[in-house]
């Protein structure tokens, strides 16, 4: 509401009228005037946004004619002060089910009592009826013969008698799926559309009556569905991500299965065994009982373990934060203990382990100090969190970092100068050392200089330690394998290599490689390590050379959805092989010798391969198989560019979710038309943590021969690739992934309403919009989640919930026109919040539809982008940073049928210091020129011009819109369109004339 600022002089009988809405910020304004004269209301909008307008309210009484219909304006003679709000509703709703909407129900009768089948004026027309012909249901109608067809001619339903009710389709939140109404008879069943199962991040949860489910989740779309009166059926959808009860069972999940929220993550519905949670990620119906065959199980559920058959404690591991330490599930027996793995000293992309907390007690060693391992008691079931701190974090500034006071502590209370132990040491020191800070060191005379010596050149009196002896090595003749041994790092040590006794050329560094074994090589292997103080023999490692191939270093390295394809040995038992303790996602081919997969499971596998036959010695190894790099888990969505054959042109959008067990489910969603698909990452590099890990989805869409093929770039948090048909259809796929889950808060930097405009770049073209379009896009600093409105210069409105990638990108995707054209492109936000972007808009040929612009439609054009951060002014400021004056700013109008520009002077005044709001004024004008809504909060204004004819029926009336935008040159103007009827030709009037797009701009005067 914007308060009057005049005030009557003494004595004067000055009145103050006040003009607003609700909601709020559709219609604003104030007067003044003296008492007894005569007051026009502003007209207010018929339609702002999803809403309508439905009534004045004049000091709280609804503003009627003598029909009962609505007034808009409002004449009345004032006698005090008075407040005028103009009511509007929502456009899509009805509220009370009885088949007409709201909105319409308040316009012609102030209140929500009359249904679709009734016949309010006595006519034998149904209020349903005289809605869909557009005429007045509380004033009877007499129809002649011929009439009710020529009036009725665009639908081809004709219900001729009040036993036809409505039956509408429409979606929850309002423009997922455009509104539909089919007209029916009696008792009946109705198909309903196909709703699609994701638009703009948000999964479809079922059709609604009200709050009741009228559909069943097992049911196959297009729904048909049983009516017998006018029915409203809603489809409703649910932000995909969004886990608003907490109970890791997603929001849409929960609704689309059971209709509502009332499950828990060990839920059974189904009594199958498997839990909620389970069957969620997995992708099974949890209505559905699944019943798994012999075997089944285990290639099902090959990365899960959590089959209580017989009364066993459960133990879950995990880590803080998540994904440092694979999850996973395991089973003890009551009063049996489980140990976790040992994770001493272990360093995780940057992260140092302090300890095991089992249900949230750290587990400690004998020192008192955190255990690396944790041997747990079973007796219930336990959690247990591997903690991880930063490495380089030092959160209380006292020169020790974090990680090093945790591990010893298990809190941050120490400091530099502390003396735990009594050893005469300052805890600074210990840790400088290498010491334990909670055992007395005793050091002699001179240790203290040698233990403490920066430099390489002291003088130990000590033998070196072999601290990893020579493993015994199988090769295949021709094959390369190295023998090697590991010592603790003293200055000066030297190796000497033997083989058989007899010493080796080239033998003399920590490894001895066998560059192309032969039998002579095969023998018993060991080195001589010296050091200053003598030397030591290593343990005798044997070479085999046989036709077999073994593992080279006993020992393989993978990581978590990495390919493993390797031969470990030549079958030769006649009785075949038997392996265990081979990861999740890995298999030995006993006919082949071959162990190939990719792993599910992090963690060090201690695999052995038994031949069948008596007296076999066991192959034994080991698969360190590394987690997946965290960079690759989450959710990515991206955006594929148009094609004709693939996407109808008009592009489409993706989301993918990946799992640190290497699986991933997505969505490809074209117009209406969504695609899922679900598989295994291709990791990359498949043996090395050391470098940035990549991964690879190669998918073919089912029931099409179409190929996705993208690489996810844990450095970048990016997404990137193809999608083809394999032929001469290929596109590029660009996309990002939502690290904000991750690190909630770090979207700051993006945070705020943006606005922007969207124009095309040739605007001489009268076939084509000329007007500039707009938007906003308001963006959460905590969750990255971001809500972008867009109005394009032919009037077309949409709206999405998307999220802000790590750089500010932004995916633009909207389809539009019944699903016939779209908007579609990246924008994004840099690093001073300004707003640009190239996407591109296709119209599709509306010839054979009731359009009124541009029927002819368009081919797909480029749109420049450009905006920043939207700054409201302070109380008592002027927008657009005027100065306060007469005719501070101007309106300019172009093109959209304009024979010339118009320019029109304008006043824009704050209304007091203590206010924000602001007013703009325009004088008199030939034109009519008028600003009826200023939202100085949003920046979004509106109004109209009337272009004067030869007759008053030959006056063209042009409503326009506008957005105040943050150029990125540094300037906030108001950039928009307006909708101009051309001159009518035979055959039209003015409400039917085809109408032209011209551009609008609100700037500081120019002249």
């Amino acid at each position: 509401m914007l308060l009057s600022g005049f005030q009557a002089g003494v004595g004067a009988a000055v009145l103050t009228l006040l003009e607003s809405s609700e909601p709020a910020g559709y219609v604003s304004g104030s007067a003044s005037q003296n008492s007894g004269a005569t007051y026009t209301s502003s007209t207010a909008p018929g339609t702002v946004d999803a809403y309508s307008f439905s009534f004045w309210r004049l000091n709280g009484v609804r503003q009627a004619d003598a029909a009962g219909r609505s007034l808009n304006p409002v004449t009345f003679v004032p006698t005090a002060n008075t407040t005028l709000v103009a009511v509007y509703t929502l456009t899509a709703t009805d509220t009370d089910n009885d088949g007409l909407l709201d909105a319409f129900e308040l316009e012609f009768f102030g209140d929500l009592s009359k249904t679709a089948g009734a016949d309010s004026d006595g006519d034998s027309l149904s209020n349903a009826l005289e809605k869909l012909l557009g005429n007045h249901p509380g004033l009877p109608d007499n129809v002649s013969e011929g009439g009710l067809s020529a009036r009725f001619s665009p639908v081809t339903l004709l219900p001729f008698s009040n036993s036809y009710y409505p039956v509408q389709t429409i979606s929850d939140p309002p423009g997922f799926l455009d509104p539909v109404t089919q007209y029916v008879t009696g008792a009946t069943t109705v198909t309903l559309p196909v709703a699609p199962d994701s638009v703009n991040g948000c999964r479809f949860a079922g059709w609604y009556l009200g709050m009741a489910r009228a559909d069943a989740p097992t049911a196959l779309q297009p729904v048909n569905l049983s009516v017998s009166g006018a029915t409203v059926f809603t489809a409703k959808y649910v932000l995909e991500s969004t886990d608003s009860d907490g109970d890791a069972i997603l929001d849409w999940y929960e609704w689309f299965g059971f209709s509502g929220l009332s499950q828990a993550v060990a839920s059974d519905p189904d009594s199958d065994g498997l839990d909620l949670v389970i069957e969620q990620i997995f992708g099974f119906a949890p209505y559905l009982t699944d019943t798994v065959s012999e075997g089944g199980l285990a290639m099902r559920f090959s990365s899960v373990s959590d089959l209580n058959l017989g009364g066993y404690r459960s133990l879950r591991v995990t880590s803080d934060p998540p994904g440092f330490q694979g999850e996973f599930l395991q089973w003890g027996e009551p009063g049996g203990t489980l140990q976790t793995p040992d994770l001493f000293a272990s360093v995780v992309n940057g992260y140092r382990f302090v300890g095991w907390y089992v249900d949230g007690a750290l587990v400690q060693d004998a020192t008192t100090a955190a255990a690396g391992s944790a041997s747990i008691l079973m007796n219930t079931d336990r959690v247990a969190v591997a903690k991880y701190v930063l490495e380089t974090e030092d959160t209380d500034a006292d020169g020790i970092p974090d990680w090093q006071e945790m591990l010893y502590y298990a809190a941050l209370g120490a400091s530099g100068t502390t003396e735990a132990d009594g050893d005469g040491l300052q805890l600074a020191l210990e840790f400088l050392l290498g010491y334990h800070p909670g055992l007395v060191d005793v050091v002699s005379e001179g240790g203290l200089s040698m233990r403490f010596s920066p430099v390489a050149n002291a003088v130990f009196d000590w033998l070196p330690v072999i601290t990893r002896q020579p493993v015994a090595l199988a090769l295949k003749g021709g094959e390369s394998g190295s023998l090697s041994v590991e010592v603790e790092g003293f200055v000066g040590v030297s190796y000497r290599w033997s083989k058989d006794g007899v010493s080796l050329a080239g033998g003399t560094s920590a490894s001895f490689t066998i560059v192309s074994a032969q039998p002579t090589d095969a023998g018993s292997y060991s080195v001589v390590v010296s050091g200053p103080a003598g030397s030591v023999t290593s343990g005798s490692a044997r070479l085999t050379v046989t036709d077999n191939a073994g593992v080279l270093n006993s020992r393989l390295s993978a990581v978590v959805s990495g390919s493993i394809n390797q031969q470990v040995l030549t079958p030769t038992d006649p009785l075949g092989y038997s392996a265990s303790n081979v990861p999740p996602g890995v298999a030995f081919n006993a006919s082949t010798g071959v162990l190939s997969g990719s792993p599910m499971q992090a963690g060090n596998y201690a695999v052995s391969i038994t031949g069948a036959s008596p007296g076999a010695v066991p192959l034994t190894f080991e698969i360190n198989v590394a987690l997946l790099d965290p960079g690759l888990v989450g959710t990515f969505q991206g955006w594929i560019e148009r094609n004709p054959t693939l996407n109808k042109n008009l592009g489409s959008t993706l989301q993918i979710t990946t799992t640190s067990k290497g699986a991933y489910s997505g969505k490809l969603v074209s117009g209406v038309t969504a695609t899922a698909f679900r598989g295994s990452l291709l990791a990359s590099p498949a043996s090395s943590t050391l470098a940035p890990q990549t991964a690879r989805i190669v998918c073919v869409l089912p029931k099409t021969n179409v190929t996705l093929d993208v690489a996810l770039d844990s450095a970048g948090n990016v997404l990137s690739g193809t999608l083809s048909d394999g032929s001469v259809n290929t596109v590029g796929v660009d996309g990002w992934r939502n690290v904000w889950l991750t690190i909630p808060g770090n979207a700051s930097a993006f945070k705020g309403l943006h606005t922007f405009y969207l124009q095309q770049p040739n605007d001489t073209d009268e076939n084509l919009p000329q007007g500039s379009g707009f938007g906003s896009l308001l963006v959460s600093a905590k969750s990255g989640v971001s809500t972008l409105t867009t109005c394009l210069s032919d009037g077309t409105k949409m709206s999405s919930a998307t999220f802000v990638g790590p750089n500010g990108e932004v995916c633009l995707y909207g389809s539009l026109y019944t699903n016939l054209g779209s908007v579609l492109g990246r924008l994004e936000i840099d690093a001073d919040n300004n707003v640009s972007g190239n996407p591109t808009w296709m119209r599709p040929d509306l010839s054979a539809k009731p359009a009124l612009t541009y029927r002819a439609g368009f081919a797909p054009m480029e749109l420049t982008v450009g905006g920043g951060l939207y700054v409201p002014p302070n109380k008592g400021e002027l927008i657009m940073g005027l100065s306060p004056g007469a005719d501070n700013a101007e309106l300019v109008f172009r093109c959209g049928g304009l024979s010339e520009d118009m320019n029109q002077a304008v006043t824009v005044t704050s209304l007091g210091s203590t206010s924000v709001s602001n007013r703009i004024t325009v004088p008199v004008n030939i034109n009519q020129v008028r600003v009826s809504i200023l939202s100085v909060s949003t920046g979004a204004f509106s109004g109209s011009f009337m272009l004067p004819g030869a007759t008053a029926a030959d006056a063209r009336k042009a409503n326009f819109y506008g957005q105040l935008v943050q150029t990125p040159g540094g300037a906030v103007n108001g950039y928009g369109y307006f909708l101009l009827p051309k001159p009518p030709v035979a055959g039209q009037t003015m409400t039917t004339a085809p109408k032209l797009s011209g551009s609008l701009l609100l700037s500081s005067p120019q002249f």
